[in-house]
């Protein structure tokens, strides 16, 4: 199994290989904090390129490439939140979630697919959890709490247009009631910092429960995943 995606799967990358390994699967962690994985250049909420994002939008295809090339996993788990940001494609500037943004999003996808296909491994696009309400930093912002719930509904509808490409839904874990998503899920404080990022505690619980979503949802690959 190979993990790709950005800071948020960083946090999550040592205790989802902790359960993997513990159904006698090795997961390969490949992430890259503050990219994410679709290519064009992230935009700032006022319209201004991140500072960073032409960087990571030059070295997406290489990165993947590279990834698959090295990895040989027949299982490609996809978990980054840049994908909801405005961006630059082709020097033109494009909104999220919007008609025109839909299909150049659609596209961007079909990009990644395929660079990510080249092995023949199964692709999973894992739905990101919005914000939780609270946390050290202060109450969710609403624009990202509802960029996230949009980048969930693109998944949904990306992966029914899209056979062979599976979604996996981590919101519906990390929010069992839905946005907006809870500071605390069983007693535990998923993500203290921010809101975004899951801490030790919350990525010990997260992880488990995200590896048997993965099993579960993989039928008829799970058997290569291990018993759930």
């Amino acid at each position: 199994m190979l993990l790709l995606g950005d800071s948020i799967a960083e946090t999550l990358a040592l205790e989802l290989g902790a359960s993997a390994a513990s159904h006698g699967v090795s997961l390969v962690g490949a992430v890259r904090p503050g990219c994410g994985v679709i290519t064009g250049t992230p935009l700032e909420v006022d319209g201004t390129v991140v500072p960073w994002g032409a960087g990571c939008a030059d070295s997406t295809a290489p990165y993947e490439e590279q990834a698959v090339a090295s990895a040989h996993a027949r299982v490609i788990v996809v978990l980054s939140s840049w994908e909801d940001s405005d961006r630059l494609v082709d020097g033109h500037a494009v909104s999220f979630d919007t008609p025109t943004g839909d299909q150049v999003w659609f596209q961007l996808l079909d990009g990644m697919r395929a660079r990510l296909d080249a092995g023949g491994a199964t692709i999973v696009l894992v739905e990101m959890p919005p914000p939780a309400t609270f946390s050290d930093a202060g109450p969710a912002d609403p624009d990202q709490l509802r960029r996230m719930v949009a980048l969930g509904s693109l998944y949904r509808s990306y992966v029914a247009a899209r056979p062979g490409v599976e979604l996996v839904d981590l919101a519906s874990i990390v929010c069992p009631g839905g946005p907006p998503c809870p500071e605390y899920v069983d007693g535990v404080r998923l993500r203290p910092t921010d809101g975004i990022h899951f801490q030790q505690d919350g990525a010990a619980w997260v992880a488990p429960r995200l590896y048997d979503a993965l099993a579960r949802g993989l039928d008829p690959v799970a058997k290569q995943l291990g018993p759930p």
